[in-house]
């Protein structure tokens, strides 16, 4: 009797020693949240740190430090099994839906954005006038003379070595990495046919550059994002801005009207988010009502090279080397599905009264944009550790997104956003599209 009572007092004093490592729990990832820009509490950021005092007490009871990587390894395992074969296999629905991408923007990039504010910009800009080199130019040897420069700066910069340009001349980062961005804006407004009496919805804004660009031509500009941060900096703007995402667009067809002129500048690889390829079909049924007869719709979309990249029917590598680490961060970090080279996305383009009438490959922009934003973050003062630390015991997936973007000495190739843009073995995992479509007239 008396060794019962000692087993139902042992397993009680279990359960109330249990209770209060949740409270604690709990209340910690409840403050850190608080603190954060996105201020999302994350189910999958909760369970991830139960494990993490799970660790903590192995750790002080065995004297054992391999239980830190328990927690990581966890977090992968949660990944691999929910993310991706339970969403693709069974549900084609993601738990926890553009959170990671939310905390990515909201706090990751704005904590680096602090001291360097040539890092403001989420996507490439047009550099071949600036650096004096042929970025349409696909052949071996302009390819070839691109990665080496590119790697070059990237190691250089490490060693406090000044970025130099395709002539060994001194080059200022953040005058291209500006510059890069209007001459690419200029672009757009001169083929989209921009002026003062067009009206131009952008979706998925960022930073507000393009936006006010587009403004001074006189045109009427609107802007939707994922971002509430984005969304408030452009009403003080003075825009007219709405927190939406791609997916909802439909739900706000009758508040926003027609446009003459719709831009998606590298955020439509955010669409398909768990879901099937078809969903660009419903994305882009919304853009041909949206648009004015005549109207054109921009994008500017990453495509994966699946025959590079060798995936599985969960999107997975097959092949166990380099792709993994840098395939993981990447997914991981980030949320969404590119579409596949050569028409994954403009195969749409026709049953939805759209028609392709231009498209350019802008891969190595891409490559030269993240080589010069990671050089960037390279030579800019960090970022306090407590406010990456404080936001990875919030967000679900804040140590894949800081892996992603966050260069580290002697790891050119084992960068896992720069990685998609890198040619190895003859071969690129990603090539990026600039595409004008235009809706058909009646």
């Amino acid at each position: 009797m008396k060794d019962i009572m000692k087993n139902v007092m042992k397993n009680k004093n279990k359960i109330k020693f249990l209770t209060l490592v949740i409270i604690i729990v709990l209340f910690i990832q409840s403050f850190s949240t608080y603190l954060t820009n996105t201020k999302k509490f994350s189910i999958q950021a909760f369970l991830r740190n139960l494990v993490w005092a799970y660790a903590f007490h192995q750790i002080y009871y065995t004297k054992n430090v391999l239980w830190l990587f328990v927690p990581i390894l966890v977090n992968v395992l949660y990944n691999v099994l929910v993310t991706y074969m339970l969403t693709y296999n069974v549900t084609n629905r993601k738990i926890e839906p553009y959170l990671t991408t939310e905390y990515l923007y909201n706090d990751y990039f704005e904590y680096i954005i602090e001291n360097e504010k040539s890092l403001n910009y989420y996507t490439e800009g047009s550099y071949g006038k600036l650096l004096n080199i042929d970025t349409m130019d696909l052949s071996d040897k302009n390819v070839d003379k691109i990665m080496k420069w590119g790697e070059e700066q990237y190691n250089n910069s490490f060693n406090n070595l000044s970025p130099v340009g395709f002539n060994n001349e001194n080059i200022n980062t953040d005058y291209i990495a500006h510059q890069g961005q209007k001459d690419k804006y200029e672009w757009i407004v001169q083929n989209l046919n921009i002026n003062k009496n067009s009206r131009v919805l952008e979706l998925g804004f960022g930073k507000l550059d393009l936006m006010k660009y587009v403004k001074n031509t006189g045109a009427k500009v609107v802007g939707c994002n994922l971002s509430i941060e984005h969304v408030k900096d452009a009403i003080n703007n003075g825009f007219e801005a709405y927190q939406v995402d791609h997916k909802h667009l439909k739900n706000y067809i009758d508040k926003l009207g027609k446009f003459d002129v719709i831009i998606t500048n590298g955020t439509l690889e955010y669409l398909r988010n768990g879901d099937k390829e078809d969903i660009f079909d419903d994305f882009m049924k919304n853009i041909n009502i949206l648009l004015n007869e005549g109207g054109k719709w921009y994008t500017t979309t990453i495509h994966s090279n699946t025959w590079c990249l060798d995936l599985g029917a969960e999107g997975m590598p097959r092949t166990f080397d380099l792709n993994w680490y840098n395939f993981y961060n990447l997914a991981l970090g980030n949320e969404g599905c590119y579409p596949e080279i050569p028409n994954g996305l403009t195969k749409f383009a026709k049953k939805n009264n759209l028609k392709v009438v231009q498209q350019e490959n802008r891969w190595l922009d891409y490559y030269i944009f993240s080589i010069i934003w990671l050089i960037s973050q390279i030579k800019s003062k960090k970022p306090s550790i407590f406010k990456h630390l404080n936001a990875y015991i919030a967000a679900p997936n804040y140590l894949e997104s800081y892996l992603c973007y966050t260069p580290f000495r002697n790891m050119y190739y084992y960068q896992p956003w720069l990685w998609q843009f890198v040619k190895t073995n003859g071969c690129v995992p990603t090539l990026h599209q600039w595409i004008i479509f235009e809706k058909i007239k009646c």
